[in-house]
């Protein structure tokens, strides 16, 4: 198993920004995943748009039991912070109470 499937954190795409053509809609490197901008979620939401789900590239790795992004209410973003909170506090939860120790450095997390 590698270090990235057993170490149970969130961990987020990072983009590097020089990498990046402009385009709303793109793929990354080694990722079959398709990544868009807000100004797409944006359009699925003013057109009332279906069939889409939008996952924050900041939990992408780490999305277990994460609704995606509610873009058709009428403030998304707002929703989508407390979603966001809401997750990240069942995420780690879930891994304190299963996974308590770092297979990384062999300390707890709440250690280190």
């Amino acid at each position: 198993m590698s270090d990235r499937l057993c170490h149970f954190q969130i961990t987020p795409y990072v983009m590097k920004e020089e990498t990046w053509n402009g385009s709303h809609v793109f793929y990354a490197n080694q990722t079959a995943n398709v990544f868009c901008t807000e100004k797409v979620v944006d359009i699925a939401h003013k057109y009332k748009m279906t069939n889409f789900e939008f996952t924050p590239l900041e939990i992408a790795n780490s999305a277990i039991d994460f609704p995606g992004v509610d873009y058709k209410v009428k403030d998304w973003r707002k929703k989508l912070v407390k979603d966001l909170e809401k997750h990240r506090k069942k995420f780690y939860e879930i891994r304190d109470k299963y996974y308590p120790v770092n297979p990384l450095t062999g300390k707890r997390y709440d250690e280190e």
